[in-house]
């Protein structure tokens, strides 16, 4: 029993060694990994559950049923806005026939912004992948350029660019009750992502023309800082 006491002793210590010199090298590694990386690491070394904790929710609310869950989550999401009336087309002003060059889009600026798009972000509803937009680029940056410019002419956004994959997201955990503890994060199509930055360029462009003209340069600056 002492021999027997010696050597589990020596293995425990030896075990214990080994385990905090195994988590230092992980963890000195994170040091280095990027943020997707880093994050799938840390909850790979802390062992956090993978069970789904919308799962827990079917089984506290539909008796395990995940299809009448799922009608549930939509039925609250669509609730919000079922009261809204649509816009009416008259409220739309006239696009003049002349269209302004500043809002006139050109190829190299959607090359540029299809060159920057993150390959590891998830597609939208048109499952293209992202790494398709980035890797030919040279190749779609005129037609879809043509297809902005079209857009912004008529007024009129495609209405696949309206699509969204909505993912009921736990506000906390677990989650109780759909209206309270969900909420919906929308991934939209890239190539409509790429065309809203350009329009929210050109809103904040004018957001700061106009500050220049009523507070000058400097209250410019500080409302910038501000945003």
């Amino acid at each position: 029993m002492v021999k027997y006491r010696a050597l589990r002793n020596l293995v425990q210590r030896t075990s214990k060694k080994l385990r905090h010199q195994y988590y230092s090298r992980r963890v000195d590694s994170l040091r280095r990994a990027g943020p997707r990386k880093w994050w799938g690491e840390v909850k790979r070394l802390t062992g956090q559950p993978r069970t789904c904790p919308i799962q827990t929710l079917a089984a506290n609310l539909c008796d395990g049923n995940k299809q009448e869950l799922v009608n549930e989550i939509n039925h609250s999401f669509y609730s919000v806005s079922a009261d809204l009336d649509p816009l009416s087309g008259s409220l739309v002003p006239i696009i003049p026939e002349e269209f302004p060059d500043e809002f006139v889009i050109e190829p190299h600026q959607v090359y540029r912004k299809l060159t920057s798009i993150d390959t590891y972000k998830s597609s939208g509803p048109d499952d293209i992948p992202n790494w398709v937009w980035s890797h030919f680029a040279p190749w779609l940056s005129e037609p879809i350029c043509a297809i902005f410019n079209v857009s912004l002419r008529s007024g009129i956004v495609p209405g696949a660019w309206k699509l969204a994959n909505v993912t009921p997201i736990p506000k906390v955990t677990p989650p109780t009750q759909i209206d309270r503890d969900i909420r919906p994060i929308s991934v939209t199509p890239t190539v409509s992502k790429v065309s809203e930055s350009f329009v929210g360029q050109w809103m904040l462009q004018e957001k700061e023309t106009r500050s220049q003209t009523i507070w000058g340069p400097q209250r410019t600056v500080y409302n910038t800082r501000i945003s």
